[in-house]
């Protein structure tokens, strides 16, 4: 777990160094997506989920670590107006290799939930497509709402370190 840990402080503080020694894949990520960031996700962050997992969310990668899987997804693009971001999923995740996810956020009443809405699009712009794959349903964030479907509940994040 402490490597885990490095890994996902490294990503926060954005260090392309740090990034290339711990995770040579991702450490030029920028080059594998479409896009570019003017700043990094407003919800930039290392956060224990609902789910026994924690997220950690920088400018280069939003970095998932639950039931001994860890899984990276290079950032492509963030909306921070929109509350959501295009990521590519790393080539060593479990599930999707080399794919292209949505992660959408929002908040209420103190609380912060994210919803991977979109996990397996074959590019960027597939991903950020609202037309193929409609926004998260936020209504019942607790018991629905996420995935294709909406029959998921939506993530709640922790935040431990900004």
């Amino acid at each position: 777990m402490t490597s885990n840990f490095l890994k996902a402080a490294c990503i926060l503080i954005s260090s392309l160094a740090c990034a290339a020694v711990l995770h040579p894949s991702s450490a030029f990520a920028e080059e594998a997506c479409t896009g570019s960031m003017a700043a990094p996700p407003k919800i930039s962050g290392m956060y224990i989920d609902n789910f026994d997992g924690w997220q950690a969310v920088g400018k280069q990668a939003w970095v998932s670590y639950a039931a001994g899987n860890q899984m990276i997804f290079d950032i492509c693009s963030v909306d921070n107006t929109k509350n959501f971001l295009i990521a590519r999923n790393s080539a060593d995740n479990q599930y999707n290799p080399g794919k292209y996810s949505r992660f959408e956020w929002y908040g209420s009443n103190g609380q912060l939930f994210y919803c991977q809405q979109v996990f397996d699009a074959a590019s960027a712009a597939d991903a950020a497509d609202f037309s193929k794959t409609t926004a998260a349903d936020s209504s019942d964030a607790n018991d629905k709402g996420c995935g294709k479907a909406g029959q998921f509940p939506w993530s709640q994040l922790i935040l431990i370190a900004r």
